[in-house]
């Protein structure tokens, strides 16, 4: 959806460099087939393509009529024994582990769980600020289903927040393409004991959205989402989670509609002013939280980005946490860029990179042309690709994984080496990022190809990473350069 004063403006942007007839364009657009023009209650005209608006509506409709399905509801009374054993569980780890439990938050946690499994609705939603204890819930609701049942399945946009979801929640997740993939080519069945979880809902274009409602409701199977639409928003067009969410708590009273987590868990101690401080920004008090963020000596401001750069820099490195437990963030690519490298000369300085830098052909994601970056025994990486069979042992890695370089071994023709990585979730793998000359796959085989060519070099430096790609990660320290490129409609 955009506005249409805005392609107006940029249409005589660009009558100064070329011949554009302004008004016989903005009519064509008008009164092509192409493009629906909506107006909102202050009377602003947008546009939005014919496709994208005729999926939203299928996708409007089929979260509407859903909310009476009867086909998911556990039983109460199984419901509220899995619900009391898991916390007696987690009250008894809080004890181990010396940190409180707390009942208030609990006890609205408990109210979202029971809803969300024995009310009725093929469609429900949980919303919740980062930190907000979401993943507890569907850890408890997990165990609600499975004791009922039923098959839970999750997915995410991104592979780390997929990662997690499974490593947190222990629910089984795949990227959403890939869950997309193996639905669309017969590869899953699912059917009406399946509940499909996707976190991260925010971020998944309406496009991605229709295909996973679509699936859901053509099998019978419970599309059960988490997130938060005020947060990042979707790459591609649309924001079809704010509209659903929308949907169903205008008729709340008749479903299990929309359960919110209100509550921020993650900042404890010492650190619970900032809990208010993001409360404050996400609530519109912008002011007051950057200026509790300054009195805490959490706020770095200039005009100057390189200095600015550098100086975050400076603070990642004085962190006291590993590597593996700070991030920092940035709004472009190009911003990245810059950090890592400020980041690997700082570590090159204070010895923690092995042996001489190794200049390998790479591609940071799928779809980007090669390019050239250093690498040492020690550097941080993060893999671009999901490879489910890399690795001599056939290990594996999905996209937006990290690890630690232990070993560099160049090739003697061609910017590839073998590498020898240990993965964050404490796996070793091992690859080649040259070409690989592999026998083809079976149904290849049969085809008449006998070999099959392959390359694995989706890699990149690891020490910053933009905001999209950091969606999903809980780190102790993360530092952010802030940026008009950082803002979005939110």
């Amino acid at each position: 959806v955009f506005e249409l004063g805005r392609i107006e403006a940029e249409l005589w942007k660009a009558r100064q460099f070329r011949d554009v007839d302004v008004q016989a364009t903005l009519r064509e657009l008008i009164d092509g087939e192409r493009l629906v023009l909506l107006r909102d209650d202050k009377g602003r005209l947008y546009g939005a393509t014919r496709e994208l608006f005729e999926k939203e509506q299928e996708i409007a409709r089929l979260t509407v009529d859903g909310r009476h399905d009867t086909g998911h509801r556990t039983d109460a009374v199984l419901t509220r024994r899995v619900v009391d054993d898991f916390a007696t569980a987690s009250r008894a780890k809080a004890e181990r582990e010396g940190w409180r439990f707390d009942e208030r938050i609990w006890t609205k946690q408990r109210t979202a769980i029971e809803s969300l499994t024995t009310e009725t609705g093929r469609i429900a939603v949980l919303k919740g600020f980062a930190g907000a204890g979401k993943t507890t819930a569907m850890t408890c609701v997990r165990q609600v289903y499975e004791a009922s049942g039923f098959t839970v399945i999750g997915c995410a946009v991104a592979g780390r927040a997929a990662e997690n979801l499974e490593r947190e929640a222990g629910i089984k997740s795949d990227t959403l393409l890939g869950l997309l993939t193996r639905i669309e080519h017969g590869h899953l069945r699912l059917g009406r004991k399946d509940i499909v979880v996707a976190d991260e809902a925010g971020m998944i274009d309406s496009a991605l959205m229709h295909r996973l409602v679509k699936a859901c409701d053509a099998s019978g199977a419970k599309l059960l989402t988490l997130g938060e639409a005020e947060q990042l928003q979707p790459v591609g067009g649309g924001g079809a989670f704010g509209m659903m969410e929308r949907l169903l708590a205008e008729r709340e009273s008749d479903s299990g509609g929309v359960q919110v987590l209100g509550d921020i868990t993650r900042q404890k101690g010492e650190c619970r002013w900032l809990t208010q401080a993001i409360l404050d920004i996400r609530n519109g008090d912008a002011e007051s939280g950057l200026q509790a963020l300054q009195d805490h000596n959490l706020l770095r401001t200039g005009e100057n980005g390189e200095v600015l750069k550098e100086r975050m820099v400076r603070d990642w490195m004085t962190s006291p946490v590993g590597y593996r437990k700070k991030l920092m963030i940035a709004g472009t690519r190009a911003e990245v860029s810059d950090l890592n490298a400020l980041a690997r000369a700082s570590r090159r300085a204070r010895g923690e990179l092995v042996g001489e830098d190794v200049r390998l052909d790479v591609r940071p994601r799928d779809g980007e042309a090669t390019m050239q970056k250093a690498f040492a025994v020690g550097d941080r990486i993060a893999f671009g690709k999901k490879d489910r069979h890399l690795g001599i042992g056939g290990e594996g890695v999905q996209n937006g994984c990290y690890g630690t370089i232990e070993k560099l071994d160049k090739r003697l023709l061609g910017r590839s080496a073998v590498l020898t990585v240990r993965l964050d979730d404490g796996r070793r793998i091992v690859f080649d990022t040259g070409m690989q000359v592999k026998l083809a796959p079976k149904h290849e085989r049969k085809k008449g190809k006998v070999l099959a060519f392959t390359r694995y070099n989706f890699i990149d430096h690891a020490y910053a990473i933009t905001v999209h790609k950091s969606q999903g990660q809980t780190v102790e320290n993360c530092f952010v350069l802030a940026s008009d490129r950082m803002s979005d409609r939110e």
